[in-house]
């Protein structure tokens, strides 16, 4: 399948770019970029392209870690100036007049808060309360309980939707997950509870289809069931819920680019 990203490197090859030894990945570039290889670029100059074209896409080689650190290292004490001395710089990448290119390095690169990653948007999780309850402990003092619920945050970064605009990235993000928050219990197991079972059904079901949770049992219960197992008797009180389950995806953005 040819690059998605064949414009971006046309625009940049055209002008006689081309990078020392630098061999993208994925939808950057493996092949087209061989292909254009004119003339060789050193310094900031070469640098700036780098950033460019690393940050065009969300998957990239290890060799763009260097040029996007120093690029996100520029910055001032007023936003609006790092802005300005982040567009000074990408402007030592000639572009070549082409104005989706000039819109991508000037407008849209310069303002990115951070970098955009399928990883990063996967590992930003947003909780909220779901349900609070007050129960009395055994020194009848009242205590709250906070029933919380987590979820892969299904808004994408403001970095993300500004590179999501160009035609000349590879930014095609996309979330599928269901938007639901998943209570503690679920999202820490990684399972999503689908009902109550009982202890033969539950151990008829497949690992990843189903869940235990130790109940919390009052001081009545704890020594009749110490009492039971002393005398090799069974518990008369069941120390655990028994649930059906199925997997929680916390894989919920892709990028549609890459396939």
């Amino acid at each position: 399948m040819q690059n998605k990203n064949f414009k971006n490197i046309m625009a940049l090859s055209l002008l006689g770019i081309a990078f020392n030894s630098y061999v993208f990945a994925s939808n950057i570039a493996e092949e087209s970029f061989k292909q254009y290889q004119a003339k060789q670029l050193t310094g900031d100059t070469k640098t700036a392209c780098e950033v460019i074209l690393c940050l065009s896409s969300p998957s990239r080689p290890s060799e763009c870690s260097a040029p996007i650190a120093k690029y996100f290292s520029i910055s001032a004490k007023k936003w609006k100036d790092t802005i300005k001395k982040r567009k000074n710089f990408l402007k030592l990448c000639p572009t070549g007049g082409d104005r989706e290119m000039e819109n991508l390095a000037q407008n849209i690169i310069p303002n990115l808060e951070g970098d955009c990653s399928v990883p990063q948007l996967n590992a930003r999780i947003e909780s909220k309360v779901l349900e609070t309850y007050t129960y009395y402990d055994s020194n009848n003092i009242p205590r709250k309980v906070e029933i919380k619920g987590h979820r892969i945050n299904p808004k994408a970064t403001r970095s993300c939707e500004l590179l999501s605009q160009s035609p000349y990235t590879d930014f095609r993000l996309s979330y599928q997950c269901s938007q639901k928050f998943y209570k503690d219990i679920e999202w820490q197991s990684s399972k999503e509870i689908l009902g109550t079972i009982s202890k033969a059904q539950y151990e008829k079901l497949d690992e990843n289809q189903r869940l235990r949770v130790k109940k919390t049992l009052t001081q009545k219960e704890q020594r009749q069931n110490a009492i039971a197992k002393a005398k090799n008797l069974p518990l008369p009180i069941e120390e655990y819920d028994y649930y059906q389950t199925k997997p929680i995806n916390k894989t919920c953005w892709v990028n549609l680019a890459r396939e």
